[in-house]
């Protein structure tokens, strides 16, 4: 039977330098959805969860209106899908997706950060009790992107892993 939920969750985001703020700050999150980050599941077949999270932040300076509040992002949102359609294998496809972010550089100039979007995939296989092996593709369109002014992130990685639980 198709099951949804939808629950309250706290996301953090952190990049770049540590921000200290001396003064009054005022924060508005999602008022439509709920007070904090939303996360919403669904289960439309017994294999398949498809999951999502939207996260909204404005934020506001009150006192230095000029001075804007960095390195973190207005909009944030996850979709995933995760799927077991057999007994030992199972896989999972998410799309991250970010805008709104403003950071402040090493030589004190304030950028807007570009939005981006971006795909990872994990299959694992499950060969025999406790012995697991994972292929991961982080990064899969190959993007470049950046959160932090002059450190951009790691293109298309595809790791390999295996595990065994004891």
């Amino acid at each position: 039977m198709p099951t949804a939920t939808i629950t309250q969750t706290s996301l953090h985001f952190t990049a770049g330098p540590p921000m200290e703020l001396h003064g009054r700050a005022r924060r508005r999150a999602v008022p439509i959805i709920c007070p904090a980050p939303a996360d919403v599941r669904a289960t439309p077949w017994r294999a398949v969860e498809i999951a999502g999270a939207y996260t909204f932040l404005g934020r506001d300076n009150l006192s230095s209106p000029s001075t804007p509040l960095t390195e973190t992002p207005r909009h944030k949102a996850i979709v995933s899908v995760m799927a077991g359609p057999f007994a030992r294998i199972r896989g999972m496809v998410s799309v991250d997706v970010e805008a709104g972010r403003e950071t402040l550089n090493e030589g004190g100039h304030y950028y807007d950060v570009p939005s981006f979007a971006v795909v990872n995939a994990k299959v694992s296989w499950n060969v025999a009790g406790r012995f697991e092996v994972d292929l991961s593709g982080l990064n899969l369109t190959d993007r470049d992107y950046w959160v932090v002014d002059g450190y951009p992130e790691s293109g298309r990685v595809v790791r390999l892993s295996a595990s065994w639980r004891f």
